[in-house]
């Protein structure tokens, strides 16, 4: 039952009657079978007219929604989608036409359906799309039955109120009896009013939330079979679904946040010694998702922690421990840094976790994110500690050669806090294969020979080229300079 339609519908005609109770009127004054004939049977006539009657019946029908909790939760049908991926990823597309049979959405049935038959991601989008498009068109009316309702209810009201003063006009000789007649004949633009604004138009609003969510679930249902098809991660596939929702990032609970930790990840099956804990990987993973469980126990993930400047944690990664990220709390503060010399095995390590290949890439550099806290006021500092570059090549190429993507900045710190935002960026260098561009990054404009990065520039490699060039260290040492920083004229 949804609480919301329930007692709103209560609370509009509890306050009426309460009302009309203390102005010393009575039930009997409003209850009238020939005005209630008038009203709501002119009114369906009226609807019948103007829509056909497999419309309205259906409309009827789903009166009952607006009243209902809907049964399918949309988290439900993600973390269904979520489980046909890893299904798909591990034993193939083919082997989820077991499954076909005990999946109640027709809608989802259907698509898995040509999934498994074997239609190119292209086709199944556009016919199930040809069937969201039709449906859709078709549910729009719905709603408009009862809009349509609420628009003709208040006008046969006052065509029922006029007819009531008909015989109260013929007889005015008997004055005694006019004020009773007048009253009875304008109770039927109160039925007329009242329905309209109490229920035919909620209605149809109700009406309308509960048919695009239904829309935006079939959507989203669309996009997950077709990226199951194109063989998307499941992780990824959850969050990219997760959008479809638009739902606001629940509110971060420290108590709860401490307590998950203390029984998940700082116990004494996880304590590996010297403040060194195990990341137990079934934390990412789905109950009873094995396949899952061993990829992310590739990644070998460790939580050190360390007292010193405040509490310390620090991630660690890969078979060689590496620590490219830590974290940093205080009571007012918390500071995290990504260090990204030291990165190569922890980045080979997250990319197999992730059920992908390494990337052709090199990274350096070190990079602190800063929130601090201050009288009810946050402010945020992100700093480049020493210089960042990042070069990425295809799979066999040198990442400093011409047919690489490498960017670099010396030095910079961006800070935000309630007065606004500064930015103080050095010099940026960038190396992109193709024509000239300028863009601005930070109130500085940069020139850059090249263009947008495509997603076949950043696709992940099998092979990793450990060439550490000296173009990361400063932008001066690229092979050849291709951007510059230059001041925007006010």
């Amino acid at each position: 039952m949804d609480k919301s339609s329930l007692s709103g519908v209560i609370l509009a005609l509890g306050g009426i009657i309460a009302g009309l109770l203390l102005e010393g009127g009575n039930l009997r004054q409003i209850l009238q079978p020939t005005a209630a004939m008038i009203v709501f049977g002119g009114t369906l006539g009226a609807v019948m007219l103007q829509f056909p009657l497999p419309v309205v019946l259906h409309a009827f029908r789903r009166l009952g929604s607006v009243f209902m909790t809907p049964k399918k939760s949309p988290h439900e049908t993600i973390q269904r989608l979520v489980h046909f991926a890893q299904k798909a990823r591990k034993e193939g597309i083919v082997s989820l036409d077991a499954d076909l049979p005990a999946v109640e959405d027709v809608f989802l049935r259907k698509s898995m359906m040509l999934a498994v038959d074997g239609t190119e991601p292209q086709e199944l989008r556009k016919i199930m799309e040809l069937e969201l498009d039709n449906q859709a068109e078709y549910e729009e009316q719905v709603p408009q039955v009862f809009e349509s309702a609420g628009g003709f209810a208040p006008t046969i009201g006052i065509i029922g109120a006029i007819l009531g003063l008909i015989p109260v006009m013929q007889h005015l000789d008997k004055i005694d009896e006019v004020g009773r007649g007048i009253a009875v004949a304008f109770v039927a633009t109160i039925y007329g009013v009242a329905s309209a604004n109490l229920l035919y138009l909620p209605v149809a609003g109700k009406m309308k939330i509960r048919i695009r969510d239904e829309q935006i679930a079939r959507e989203m249902t669309l996009e997950g079979v077709a990226s199951i098809l194109e063989g998307m991660n499941p992780r990824i596939l959850e969050i990219k679904l997760l959008g479809f929702l638009g739902a606001t990032p629940p509110t971060l609970d420290p108590d709860a946040t401490v307590k998950f930790l203390n029984e998940r990840v700082f116990t004494d099956s996880n304590f590996l010694g010297s403040g060194l804990y195990r990341v137990p990987p079934e934390l990412a993973c789905t109950e009873g998702d094995s396949a899952c469980v061993a990829q992310i126990a590739r990644a070998e993930a460790r939580i050190r922690v360390a007292d010193g400047d405040g509490l310390q944690f620090f991630i660690q990664l890969g078979p060689d421990h590496d620590e490219p990220l830590a974290a940093t709390l205080h009571s007012d503060e918390l500071s995290v840094t990504l260090d990204l010399d030291n990165a190569d095995a922890a980045m080979i390590a997250f990319a197999r976790a992730m059920g992908e290949t390494a990337p052709n890439a090199v990274t350096a550099g070190q990079l602190t994110a800063d929130i601090k806290l201050k009288d009810n006021n946050a402010k945020l500092t992100l700093s480049i500690d020493r210089a960042l570059g990042f070069a990425v090549a295809d799979q066999g190429a040198a990442v400093d050669g011409d047919a690489a993507i490498r960017f670099a900045v010396e030095s910079g710190q961006v800070t935000i806090d309630h007065d606004g935002m500064d930015v103080a960026l050095g010099a940026i260098t960038a190396h992109l294969p193709g024509e000239e561009r300028e863009d601005a990054i930070g109130g500085r404009g940069i020139e850059v020979a090249g263009r947008l990065v495509g997603q076949d520039q950043l696709r992940a490699m099998d092979e990793r080229t450990r060439n550490r060039h000296a173009l990361f260290l400063t932008a001066g040492e690229l092979s050849r300079e291709v951007a510059h920083a230059v001041a925007q004229p006010d």
